[in-house]
């Protein structure tokens, strides 16, 4: 998860700052955003997702493109909470979620961000093994809006496994095209049709572990 959210947000600030170039030195400005419950139990599968389309209708209302990645973490008490940041226009004030209906869950707050690739990596490495286990079934850990189609493509590729990306390299010479899928055996790119097969199966010993052994 880290290598991705590394990956995203280093992109998603490439690409606001191509786009600043082009439309002023200054155009847009990072901020980070925490959203919070009110109650620990209040978690519900949807809320992020709503809150998200919320938000992406606002900048569409001004006319601007969403960028923001965000994770998720649990507190000690058990209770989920998101942390994101977003590249927002600095001529657009961003109302905050929990006054203006986005986020009627609990607490938000918003603040500048001087460093949005570290603050959101940070994060991202608190969850380990021990720590994605206490997340409720149906919880997403992290996500990502606004990357263009090129740069989505090249993420998968980056944060594919080796012998994945050591297949495809031999076949392809432009990795902006990489669009693989997962299928019963192996990885396929909807591109050109190439299907790799995976070197490893799972097998299921007599106590119910699974094991990843070469096929």
């Amino acid at each position: 998860m880290r290598k991705t959210i590394d990956y995203s947000i280093t992109h998603l600030h490439f690409e606001s700052s191509m786009e600043a170039s082009e439309r002023g030195r200054r155009y847009y400005r990072a901020s980070f955003l925490t959203l919070t419950y009110r109650n620990g139990d209040d978690w519900q599968p949807g809320h992020i997702g709503d809150f998200t389309r919320a938000l992406r209708r606002w900048f569409l209302k001004h006319g601007e493109t969403l960028r923001m990645g965000w994770v998720a973490e649990t507190q000690k008490r058990g209770a989920i909470h998101y942390h994101a940041v977003l590249f927002v226009p600095r001529h657009l004030r961003l109302p905050c979620p929990d006054r203006c209906g986005w986020w009627p869950h609990g607490m938000s707050k918003i603040e500048t961000a001087r460093n949005p690739v570290g603050y959101l990596t940070k994060y991202a490495s608190k969850t380990g093994e021990h720590e994605a286990a206490s997340f409720p079934h149906g919880a997403r850990m992290h996500g990502v809006c606004g990357l263009s189609l090129q740069r989505r493509r090249w993420r998968r590729f980056t944060v594919a496994a080796r012998w994945l990306r050591d297949a495809f390299s031999a076949q392809l010479d432009d990795f902006s095209r990489f669009d693989m899928v997962k299928v019963a055996g192996g990885y396929v790119d909807r591109s050109t049709g190439v299907l790799v097969r995976s070197p490893w199966t799972v097998q299921i010993d007599d106590l119910g572990a699974a094991w990843a052994v070469a096929a």
